[in-house]
């Protein structure tokens, strides 16, 4: 399904996207079916997986069973849930404060999302695996 040809969201007036690839491609086809410019916020990038950084994914579950446990580990270098969860919910306010009754579209990456997410719903970060995995390309309404 094409996401831009069955929006049924609210249109945004803002595109703000970090700078890895795959979110500015995403973002730069939204900007442009909208015709909005981009703004890159690097504090919206991936998750740091410290030593496992460029590594096979299959590490990913070593991760979360860690994450599970504790909220501020650091096994393997890995950035902590804590900090994912601060800077995520820090870049949200600053947005929010820049761009007062804009719509803003953030364009970001699963794992920092489903974080910024759990912290958004009051529950333990321990619990962000537990979010419904968010899809490539997908839309999720956060605020009024």
């Amino acid at each position: 399904m094409d996401v831009l040809a069955q929006w049924r969201w609210p249109a945004p007036t803002q595109v703000v996207h970090s700078d890895f690839l795959r979110t500015t491609q995403t973002a730069t086809r939204v900007a442009s079916a909208f015709r909005l410019g981009m703004a890159i916020d690097e504090r919206l990038r991936e998750r740091h997986f410290g030593e496992l950084e460029g590594q096979a994914d299959s590490h990913y579950p070593e991760v979360w069973a860690q994450d599970a446990q504790s909220a501020a580990h650091r096994q393997w270098q890995v950035e902590p849930l804590t900090s994912v969860a601060a800077r995520m919910c820090a870049t949200l306010e600053a947005l929010e404060q820049r761009w007062q009754g804009e719509t803003v579209l953030v364009v970001s990456h699963g794992d920092p999302l489903q974080i910024l997410l759990t912290a958004l719903a009051g529950k333990p970060l321990t619990q962000h695996r537990e979010q419904l995995a968010l899809a490539p390309a997908s839309i999720t309404l956060v605020g009024g």
